[in-house]
């Protein structure tokens, strides 16, 4: 009975996680479409939304390589910048001694799942020809993930499928004014923190019923 009580919380916060997911899906795509629209400190109209070109909009870098780094695969009293790679979710390899990109930049995976854009927001390196955007004041770094993430990239690329600089920085986004994309970045940002507090609990949740049935069956 115990045990079930358990169970039938991780269920429902899976189905909480879900759920936030869906919704947050579902607000993108009406930002994105502008059928949402946030307005000013006035409740007055932002400006019409500007469409660029994304090699207007900051500096672009490939991620270089890992034996450059003095690191090591856990964070260490010496080793306190995160390394990332390709992938989804935050791409962590390792922690290395120094950085070679600013925080507030936003990188996006070349290879693997393509196109999965993250802003960063500690000082970092980038390896394995992961692409790093270094954006213009005028580009908020939340809001420039969140349009990258939102774009379909068509992969031109012969063999292994990747996405490079020249490629990515071709491609047009919507920009709205700097106010309204920190609008935008906040109010997607404070959905985030809801996904991963509650893909916390369910961690936390599955590692206590782990440690139990361990101690009953010792």
């Amino acid at each position: 009975s115990f045990f079930r009580v358990l169970d039938k919380k991780i269920a429902e916060l899976k189905q909480k996680k879900s759920l936030l997911e869906q919704y947050k899906k579902g607000v993108v795509q009406k930002l994105f479409s502008q059928e949402l629209r946030f307005k000013d400190e006035n409740g007055k109209e932002f400006p019409k939304w500007e469409k660029m070109k994304l090699a207007t909009i900051g500096k672009f870098y490939a991620g270089g390589d890992l034996d450059k780094l003095d690191y090591s695969k856990s964070e260490a009293e010496i080793h306190i910048y995160p390394i990332y790679a390709n992938g989804m979710g935050e791409g962590i390899y390792g922690y290395a001694t120094t950085f070679q990109f600013k925080e507030n930049c936003v990188t996006v995976s070349g290879r693997g799942n393509l196109g999965y854009a993250n802003a960063r927001t500690k000082k970092f390196n980038a390896i394995v020809r992961l692409i790093v955007i270094e954006p213009k004041d005028f580009i908020n770094p939340k809001y420039l993930e969140e349009v990258i993430n939102q774009t379909k990239f068509a992969i031109e690329s012969t063999g292994v499928p990747q996405l490079t600089v020249p490629q990515i920085s071709s491609y047009k986004i919507l920009v709205p004014s700097l106010n309204e994309q920190k609008k935008i970045a906040n109010f997607l940002s404070a959905i985030d923190d809801k996904i991963n507090r509650t893909e916390n609990q369910i961690q936390q949740t599955q590692q206590y019923k782990k440690g139990l049935l361990q101690k009953m069956f010792v």
